[in-house]
């Protein structure tokens, strides 16, 4: 019998692994594409100085891309008031 280097195991090769992070990821996408294709009937919007029609998933997309950048801005506003506390 020859005696056999041990090689590289599926753990040492570069490449794809499964993390946590990514297996989240993979099921945040999932339902995310699970939710576009339920809510694919139109409805009607209003927005206060005109109306639309529009796909629901659309607009669900709207309102987390909204509360997105809101607290985007308000976690500035809040660091840069927390930043000038300090350096009073």
């Amino acid at each position: 019998m020859s005696e056999h280097a041990p090689g590289p195991t599926d753990t040492d090769k570069p490449g794809f692994k499964w993390t946590p992070r990514r297996i989240a990821i993979g099921v945040i996408l999932l339902y995310g594409v699970i939710l576009v294709f339920l809510n694919l009937h139109r409805t009607n919007v209003n927005f206060v100085f005109f109306s639309t029609s529009a796909p629901l998933f659309v607009l669900v997309l709207l309102a987390l891309v909204v509360g997105f950048v809101l607290g985007w801005l308000f976690d500035d506003i809040r660091a840069r008031h927390a930043r000038k506390n300090v350096s009073d």
